[in-house]
């Protein structure tokens, strides 16, 4: 019976087979593992396509590698790790490769908790006045989540420069914040890279300091409202300052809007492996 005598269909589904042919002989391939080795070798799509396969309890040497190489192969946005009971997405590939006020040059993923790991307040009062980066949120409570980070990704978390603010300017009229850019491991997301625009955003004040990273990251890009909610549908801040008293943080309805400094709301930081 020949091939072009069988029935016609015009639906497939994951498990389908097709037949192949080539020099290593005649081979069977599931449309569902088909449609992932097209763009194999491809890095750029690894980014743009939202997979969300479990990839172990731990990152391999041959994952880790396939990150720092920057080929990404069998990896792709919305793919995790359970480790420690966390679920840690790849929420982007090489969002900061070649970027920033000092050219970045290595390969990473960027990851996230699917859950926030605990809850904090910015400060101990309803102000934001010494900014992002010298919030007590930043120096001190972000540290349990760099130690919960550091054991379950040991040796390859990646330092990069950051754009934030740090102190309110007590002569502006308008009380705009003073920014600069900082060498970190591990901080909060701003409200680009969740929602893809600078409405919270205080880091271009007076023309100081330009916009580091501007886009959002591509897991929230493809499946914002999942990824929005988490798997523990709270409200998780982000690093934006708003008004005198509050920050930046995602609702549990799904929407950016703002928190008083000293109410406490979930951490649900991002950090870059290779």
């Amino acid at each position: 019976m020949k091939i072009t005598e069988y029935a016609r269909t015009t639906k497939v589904s994951d498990t389908d087979v097709l037949l192949i042919d080539g020099s290593s002989g005649t081979k069977t391939v599931s449309i569902d593992q088909l449609k992932y080795s097209l763009f194999e070798n491809n890095p750029v799509m690894h980014r743009n396509i939202w997979r969300n396969n479990n990839l172990g309890t731990s990152v391999s040497a041959q994952q880790y590698q396939a990150i720092s190489s920057g080929k990404f192969n069998d990896i792709y946005v919305g793919d995790y790790w359970t480790i420690g009971g966390i679920k840690w997405q790849v929420v982007d590939l090489d969002y900061f490769y070649k970027g920033g006020d000092q050219t970045f040059m290595r390969h990473h993923a960027v990851i996230m908790p699917t859950t926030s790991l605990y809850s904090s307040s910015y400060e101990d009062s309803r102000s934001n006045w010494n900014g992002y980066f010298n919030s007590k949120l930043y120096k001190s409570s972000l540290s349990t989540a760099r130690n919960t980070i550091n054991n379950a990704f040991s040796g390859h978390v990646i330092e990069h420069k950051e754009g934030g603010t740090y102190e309110r300017d007590g002569s502006s009229i308008s009380g705009a914040f003073n920014c600069r850019s900082e060498n970190t491991t591990i901080s909060l997301a701003s409200t680009c890279y969740i929602f893809g625009d600078h409405f919270f955003s205080a880091i271009t004040y007076n023309g100081q300091y330009p916009i580091v990273y501007s886009g959002q990251f591509a897991a929230f890009r493809m499946n914002g409202p999942a990824m929005l909610i988490g798997d523990d549908n709270k409200e998780w801040w982000l690093r934006d300052p708003v008004s005198t008293t509050g920050f930046a943080v995602v609702t549990d309805n799904l929407l950016a809007n703002w928190g008083w400094a000293d109410s406490e709301k979930g951490i649900r930081p991002y950090f870059l492996i290779g």
